[in-house]
């Protein structure tokens, strides 16, 4: 999953990290849209008057793009179906 980020006027894909992750605790399984919310909670503050979610460097958070095919260096496959991530060995 990345984090759509406006900075400067450019806009920029910025692959969530395990330190963007930290203090966060899951307790269920949540999509990868409900992640992006949660990561929007932790990471910046809203600013009505610009109707934007700004984190503390000024840049602003868009959004987040989820990554449907990953490929991890196990050799497999991992596919989302929107709620669960599934793994599939490829043949």
């Amino acid at each position: 999953m990345d984090l759509i980020i406006l900075n400067d006027g450019l806009y920029q894909l910025i692959p969530v990290s395990k330190q963007m992750m930290e203090g966060i605790e899951l307790f269920n399984d949540l999509s990868c849209f409900d992640l992006c919310d949660v990561l929007r909670l932790k990471l910046t503050g809203y600013v009505d008057s610009l109707n934007l979610h700004i984190m503390e460097d000024g840049s602003a958070l868009i959004g987040c793009m989820c990554r449907w095919y990953t490929y991890p260096k196990e050799g497999k496959i991992r596919v989302g179906n929107g709620e669960k991530i599934l793994a599939i060995t490829i043949i």
